[in-house]
């Protein structure tokens, strides 16, 4: 039997397209066969989140479990059952004990799980990652990419995450002083002829609160009528003022990457043990 290595797939888009790209890039080190566990889609906290399985939107390069597989993965998933099977197999490798734990990929079927958010796991096989998350539908006749496309070098992605975060304690809003210094360094720094993009999964809020002194503002929702397509017309900008969130930083890693990136240096909460430059590229900027 081919060797395979197994990832788990959590959370929403953002997540899981750090969790392929980690895994896309480690079968292709070891020519093994990349096998996707969407089992998380099927648990009712994932479903109450409104999360769902998002890769199926890109030209990825992956299978799914066989019989076998599936079975292998429901065991090492069980709470007492599963301890035991990662106990003698010796096969499970946790993103929080990777250093310790990466000789475990060469067991014969890792199963890996984690969120693998940084760009240092993929980044030098970024030509292949970003081939392989092209869009399999094109947006090119949705009337906000023309009005995108129409702005040129003087399009801003500017991404707002309120919804969720409000009441999560692993997250936090993003104040509105960070994106106005974004905004004043892109004028500084590019010019006075900006049009702004707002996405936001609180379009309402936006149109009450987003407004930035001689700057044109478009809200992202009021042009478009699927939310699965922002990724892609997020993309298409030329700059980027990011949230504090994955789903935001791909949108700057499928785009052309081009023109100016910011990103809040406040990412993490207060007192994780994550680190900042494992997580934004150097050409990024911090605000």
């Amino acid at each position: 039997m081919a060797k395979r290595i197994i990832i788990r797939l959590t959370g929403g888009v953002g997540n899981q397209l750090f969790q392929y790209a980690f895994g896309r890039v480690q079968s292709l080190q070891d020519s093994r066969i990349l096998i996707l566990d969407k089992r998380s889609y099927y648990l009712r906290k994932e479903r109450e989140l409104g999360r769902r399985f998002a890769l199926d939107q890109f030209r990825i390069v992956a299978s799914d479990p066989s019989i076998a597989d599936a079975l292998y993965i429901r065991l090492i998933n069980m709470r007492f059952i599963g301890r035991i099977v990662r106990m003698l197999s010796w096969s499970c490798v946790k993103e929080e004990k990777f250093e310790h734990d990466k000789y475990k990929l060469l067991h014969a079927c890792p199963y890996v799980t984690g969120y693998w958010q940084s760009y240092k796991f993929f980044d030098d096989h970024r030509d292949l990652i970003r081939s392989d998350l092209t869009f399999k539908t094109s947006v090119d006749n949705e009337p906000l990419a023309q009005m995108i496309r129409a702005a040129g070098e003087s399009a801003v992605m500017l991404h707002i995450r309120r919804g969720d975060y409000l009441n999560d304690i692993n997250h936090y809003v993003l104040g509105f002083e960070y994106y106005q210094r974004a905004i004043s360094h892109l004028l500084l720094t590019h010019c006075s002829d900006l049009t702004i993009f707002v996405f936001t999964d609180e379009p309402e809020w936006a149109h009450q609160n987003v407004r930035f002194e001689g700057v044109r503002v478009i809200i992202a929702d009021d042009f478009r009528d699927n939310p699965d397509l922002d990724l892609q017309l997020m993309s298409l900008c030329h700059h980027h003022v990011l949230a504090n969130s994955s789903f935001s930083w791909w949108s700057r890693y499928l785009s052309r990457d081009k023109g100016i990136c910011i990103a809040p240096r406040n990412w993490h909460i207060p007192g994780s043990n994550k680190v900042l430059s494992d997580l934004l590229p150097p050409h990024w900027i911090p605000l």
